[in-house]
């Protein structure tokens, strides 16, 4: 396979945990291992799990194993869910990347690869590096540490361009030249998510020419106003090797034509903003803990008081996010809450409940929104992972177009301003408020499983304190200008959004009060309306 060109390559890091959906992917991912992938050594040492949507890859002091696309690429978004081995030892690399193969027949190839690779170290840090290889030269290494433990749960990695490879080697030039620790072997690294977004190279035209392809489209040649934020966020805070800051280096790639732009995306949630920045404690002053230098709040709950906090500024409009991981274990009865709401009696108020259960059973996810002080606009989503096994992102956004409700860059829920057909949308000044309380009376089973308070306190822990809003102070909060939740890429959601909003109602969604006649025999208006 010939590659002409990397010319704009973006690659991706996200920190959603344990499932990620971004806007162009789906929900509840059935392609398994052996629709797309084939081994190509170690195969004593590879194994398929949970029908072939999960794969184990073992390295011990005989061999590693590695796996590889049935197909070549020419363009398209590739991403993969993986945990790393958690018997860290110096030496142990695990690679996602995509490359092409070159043999004698093939004039003028040149190797062009685009690599992620995990440094395993006695950590924390934990060592990610990046590399762009393209017509044989390489040598673009940019390493960052990551703000997580990638062995813990599973991550998502993409890569927004080309053909496909995943091994897991040792390498020691990985650690200055220590050797790996065989006496923690066997390693294990765990990947999942088998379905491949790509243009199979050879079949059609696979440029940005053609935007039949999503991933070719306008929207995707540049980073948006957030994602330029988040980049210059991790790369000033994570970023601890970069090749263009070697001078030798940089002057060769000058002469070579190359450039240093853009050539590393870290998609991250702002994790690293203190609380005491844009939020206070409101209640519950004893029961609220901060964390890892004011970048983490954990809130707990026992039969004594629960606890809350809220932002110290109201905001007009946004795209407001929070990093959420609730109580473990048996929670029923518990309330974990995060939602934006105005003072007054006929309030403004838009709400992510979290409604807890029996260890074991789904977590229930309620979202109401209220407009002039009118609410019981209940939807209720099971959610598809555990919430409590890591940080996942909640985010509502909300402008004069519609307010949209999201879980790990997947909507759920979508509200239209449609004042013309009569719906009623809140416009007033709110604030972000979170809180952890006993909701017994009615949270779990409409109020029949009540709370086991032998498994109290019950813990909240909450990251992601940066807040993307308009302060009401402002007279401009609208303006498409000035606020990039405001443009049009945020007025209605784009077809991907759409479909993957779809997929989580139909499968996951287990009560939706415009579908309840008992309580609506006409439906409000709002339910009128289509994403």
């Amino acid at each position: 396979m010939m590659i002409n060109s990397l010319l704009i390559i973006t690659v991706l890091v996200s920190i959603l945990f344990l499932i990620k959906i971004v806007d162009e992917c789906e929900a509840n991912n059935n392609t398994t291992f052996d629709n797309n992938y084939v081994i190509t050594y170690g195969n004593d040492h590879f194994i398929q799990l949970n029908q072939g949507q999960e794969v184990q890859l073992t390295m011990d002091n005989t061999s590693g194993t590695g796996f590889v696309s049935k197909k070549g690429y020419g363009s398209g978004y590739f991403e993969m869910r993986i945990k790393t081995p958690q018997s860290q030892s110096p030496s142990i690399v695990t690679t996602f990347y995509l490359g092409n193969k070159c043999d004698e027949s093939m004039s003028n190839c040149g190797h062009s690869e685009l690599d992620f690779e995990f440094l395993s170290t006695e950590g924390p840090p934990y060592n990610l590096q990046t590399n762009v290889y393209s017509n044989d030269y390489g040598g673009r290494e940019q390493q960052i540490h990551l703000w997580f433990d990638p062995s813990q749960d599973f991550h998502s990695y993409a890569i927004l361009w080309n053909t496909h490879q995943i091994v897991i080697w040792e390498g020691t030039w990985a650690s200055n030249g220590t050797g790996a620790d065989w006496a923690k072997a066997p390693f294990q690294a765990h990947y999942q998510e088998f379905e491949i977004n790509g243009c199979e190279y050879g079949t059609t035209d696979c440029s940005a020419a053609n935007a039949t392809f999503w991933w070719n489209k306008k929207q995707k040649w540049a980073l948006n106003p957030r994602q330029q934020r988040s980049y210059d966020n991790v790369k000033a805070k994570y970023l601890y090797y970069d090749y263009c800051q070697e001078k030798g280096m940089l002057v060769l790639f000058v002469l070579l034509g190359l450039s240093c732009k853009g050539l590393l995306l870290v998609k991250s949630q702002k994790s690293d903003s203190n609380f005491d920045e844009n939020y206070k404690v409101t209640w519950g002053f004893d029961h609220v803990l901060s964390l890892n230098q004011g970048t983490q709040i954990q809130l707990s709950m026992d039969k004594s008081s629960g606890a809350g906090f809220a932002s110290k500024q109201s905001y007009s409009s946004g795209f407001i996010n929070l990093r959420t991981k609730l109580p473990d274990r048996d929670s029923a009865g518990v309330v974990t809450a995060f939602y934006l709401s105005s003072d007054g009696d006929k309030h403004d108020e838009l709400d992510f409940e979290f409604l807890g259960n029996r260890e074991g059973k789904a977590v229930t996810l309620q979202t109401n929104v209220f407009a002039n002080g009118q609410g019981n606009r209940e939807q209720r989503t099971l959610l598809w992972f555990d919430p409590s096994n890591d940080f996942h992102t909640y985010s509502i956004l909300w402008n004069p177009y519609q307010i949209v409700f999201f879980v790990d860059d997947t909507p759920i829920r979508v509200f239209k301003n449609n004042t013309k057909k009569g719906v009623n949308y809140p416009t007033k000044p709110m604030k972000i408020q979170v809180s952890l309380w006993n909701g017994e009376d009615w949270a779990t089973d409409g109020g029949k499983t009540k709370t086991n308070w032998a498994y109290a306190p019950f813990k909240a822990h909450f990251q992601g304190f940066h807040v993307d809003g308009c302060s009401s102070v402002n007279s401009d909060c609208n303006s498409e200008n000035k606020y990039f939740w405001n443009t049009k890429k945020y007025q209605s959601l784009d077809s991907n959004q759409i479909r993957a909003y779809e997929k989580v109602r139909k499968n996951y969604m287990n009560y939706d009060y415009c579908s309840d006649r008992s309580r609506y025999p006409t439906p409000p208006p709002e339910c009128l309306d289509k994403p």
